[in-house]
């Protein structure tokens, strides 16, 4: 995993932009997928509720905000590599009203588009800080 650095934005949307690279062999053009599924879902809710860090942080998470991914979808246009440099382009589109929405794009190193993807998902204030070990 190596981030473009920088902070970026996209029509006022937080972007989030890393290679990606799964260096372990993989045995079909099925398990490419499924891991570049993995490697899509985790950043949207991170990405999107950057531009409220004054209220809110990562660190947060299942301590003073539950969230959780209500949906994942990925389209595959072309083959996937894993095994060669991948870079995922994560925007942050929306977060508010206890929901979050994201979308992105996978790039092979050519600037080729591999895949894109969707996440909804869902964000709550809890009334209590939970102990993270045990709401996960």
């Amino acid at each position: 995993w190596r981030p473009v650095p920088g902070e970026h934005s996209r029509d006022g949307a937080p972007v989030q932009m890393a290679w990606h690279r799964y260096v372990e062999p993989l045995a079909s053009g099925a398990a490419h997928q499924a891991v570049l599924a993995w490697a899509t879902c985790g950043d949207v809710i991170g990405t999107a509720i950057r531009p409220h860090r004054d209220r809110f942080s990562l660190a947060d998470a299942h301590r003073t905000i539950s969230t959780g991914v209500i949906a994942h979808t990925i389209h595959y246009v072309e083959p996937v590599d894993c095994s060669r440099w991948l870079l995922i382009v994560v925007e942050g589109t929306s977060a508010g009203n206890g929901r979050i929405y994201g979308a992105g794009s996978v790039f092979d190193e050519a600037g080729t588009l591999v895949a894109a993807f969707h996440q909804d998902s869902m964000a709550k204030s809890l009334d209590a800080q939970a102990d993270p070990r045990r709401v996960l």
